[in-house]
């Protein structure tokens, strides 16, 4: 297998990058598409569900999902970076939001495009994963001395 190039890298890293924010773009247009009632159902569920936590549960749920927002940026940046240890703060972050998703999650409504989006998110997740641990861009992150490279 040919190993990446570092621009080869942050162009998938670009491409992951991309599929996010067009994921928050057909988040964003969601209410001029599904119905109204439909909408406020969803969020009606949403604040039902948090009221049946007690205050520091829900202070709980806030910071995992905040915390692991900021994981995922600083691991992102750290790969694109070529910093070694982003690709172990980008995991982390990963397996913390496929866990959490089964906790924290209720039911919701998504159009098409929020899934197309969300779903190609995830292979790509699994991409840079893969290549970063076992792949093509394993050997980018082969150096012991980040620093020393002048990054």
């Amino acid at each position: 297998m040919k190993p990446f190039t570092k621009a080869q890298f942050r162009s998938l890293l670009i491409v992951y990058c991309l599929l996010l924010v067009f994921a928050l773009i057909a988040e964003s247009v969601k209410n001029t598409i599904i119905p109204e009632v439909v909408m406020r159902m969803e969020r009606a569920s949403l604040r039902e569900w948090l009221a049946g936590f007690d205050k520091p549960a829900q202070i709980s749920v806030l910071t995992v999902c905040v915390a692991d927002l900021l994981a995922n940026f600083v691991g992102l940046a750290g790969m694109f970076l070529l910093w070694r240890p982003g690709r172990f703060i980008f995991l982390g972050a990963v397996c913390v939001r496929m866990v959490s998703c089964l906790f924290f999650y209720t039911w919701q409504t998504e159009t098409t495009w929020e899934m197309l989006f969300a779903e190609l998110g995830l292979v790509m997740e699994g991409i840079i994963i893969a290549s970063v641990f076992f792949g093509a861009a394993k050997d980018l992150f082969a150096s012991e001395s980040w620093a020393a490279e002048g990054h």
